[in-house]
């Protein structure tokens, strides 16, 4: 029982060590808030990306593929559903006026770094950032093409 919490407590330390490392990092780059919500986001994917690959390790699943292709697929899988998850919040952060919304440049950054088609299910669903920039995420499917493609028939062989 002692090891199990011992466990949690570690990845717990271990993943605001990185979000802070992440945060602080980006602020040479950026603004706080811009920092905070890339930040925010990197870590959900990460967390998000161990869960899903901690789980088909235990099914025994993709044992047979190449471990890039593994890896690469599910950090994509899990950008993909974090990109859906922000949508969501901003569509929920707009209703509530003194809430702190996440910026655009947020949203399409990680549109064109992999999340393109969590941003076309996150504006079609939700129905928000359809009108002001609304084929930015279209762009950023596209330019995802090239990954998709890299990692379906490149990697493999």
């Amino acid at each position: 029982m002692f090891l199990i919490i011992e466990n949690i407590l570690s990845i717990t330390i271990s993943t605001f060590l990185m979000w802070v490392l992440v945060r602080y990092s980006l602020r040479v780059f950026c603004s706080p808030i811009i920092s905070k919500w890339y930040a925010n986001a990197f870590v959900l994917t990460v967390t998000i990306t161990g869960l899903i690959s901690g789980g088909l390790t235990k099914l025994n699943l993709f044992m047979d593929v190449h471990i890039m292709f593994y890896y690469i697929s599910v950090w994509l899988v899990s950008l993909n559903l974090v990109v859906i998850l922000l949508y969501w919040l901003d569509k929920k952060q707009s209703f509530i006026k003194r809430l702190e919304r996440i910026p655009e440049t947020v949203l399409y950054g990680l549109s064109f770094i992999g999340g393109g088609v969590g941003a076309l299910i996150g504006q079609g669903i939700f129905h928000h950032k359809t009108e002001k920039l609304g084929v930015m995420p279209l762009l950023a499917l596209v330019s995802n093409c090239f990954v998709y493609y890299y990692i379906l028939f490149v990697l493999p062989n």
